[in-house]
């Protein structure tokens, strides 16, 4: 149980850095079509949703894993 509870707080922790990011994008591109600030905002989504991550060492976030279970914790 606390593994998935550790899980959907990660997730959630990576959805709003990507929020965050989105927010920053649209700052740069007011000019930009609408259709791009809607694609931006279904990643958002998506990532929200999908409980899986596909990680590379390519990436601009590799690490998931934000929160971690503390061993003693269970002592």
């Amino acid at each position: 149980m606390t593994e998935i509870f550790l899980h959907i707080v990660n997730m959630s922790i990576t959805a709003t850095i990507l929020a965050v990011v989105v927010l920053l994008l649209r700052l740069l591109l007011k000019k930009a079509p609408k259709w791009i600030s809607v694609l931006l905002w279904g990643l958002v989504a998506l990532r929200l949703i999908c409980p899986f991550a596909v990680e590379s060492p390519f990436s601009l976030m590799p690490k998931t894993d934000w929160v971690e279970e503390d061993p003693a914790f269970h002592k």
